[in-house]
């Protein structure tokens, strides 16, 4: 009788551990679970809100244009950003870099309005050649860059690969908006 007292104690103590031990890999599983989900998310509005101007960024260059090269070719303004680079004619006549920045224009003009009471201050929008540092179509902006920004400017940048050894087209965004 001591011994089958002995072995429904050992019994139980190794359905306790195994118990305890399936507690513990849930709480380890769980806790992995909240902690990937805590890093997922950015930390702050700042970090958030410049994930949206990338987002932006990406919208910007994926938007079809109305320049065909070659004809019947429509080209999105990632395309005319090397096209421009590389002075190329739509089949229209238009130079590829005017119908890139009537493009930008209009678009950040529908995106962002800067005016008096609006919750965008002051923008700019630049594409500068990677090797030497040039303006491939002259900065667009609105708004006043002098005027404080009453809270941190807002930027990203995407770049286009030119072809050329290394030379990277760099289209930088920066927004300033109040609190």
């Amino acid at each position: 009788m001591e011994v089958k007292n002995k072995i429904n104690k050992s019994k139980k103590a190794q359905e306790e551990m195994v118990g305890f031990a399936l507690i513990v890999i849930l709480v380890i599983v769980i806790g992995v679970v909240f902690l990937g989900i805590s890093l997922r998310k950015p930390s702050s509005s700042i970090e958030k809100e410049s994930l949206l101007v990338s987002s932006l960024l990406n919208s910007i260059s994926s938007y079809t244009s109305e320049c065909e090269i070659p004809e019947s070719v429509y080209r999105n303004v990632g395309d005319l950003v090397i096209d421009c680079y590389n002075n190329q004619i739509c089949a229209n006549g238009q130079s590829s870099c005017e119908i890139l920045e009537l493009n930008l224009k209009g678009m950040l003009n529908a995106s962002y309005l800067v005016s008096n009471g609006s919750y965008t201050k002051y923008y700019e929008l630049n594409l500068k050649n990677s090797n030497n540092g040039q303006d491939l179509i002259k900065p667009i902006s609105q708004g006043n860059p002098l005027e404080v920004c009453p809270s941190a400017k807002l930027s990203n940048q995407k770049s286009f690969s030119t072809g050329d050894s290394g030379n990277l087209i760099i289209m930088n965004f920066q927004v300033c908006n109040t609190d």
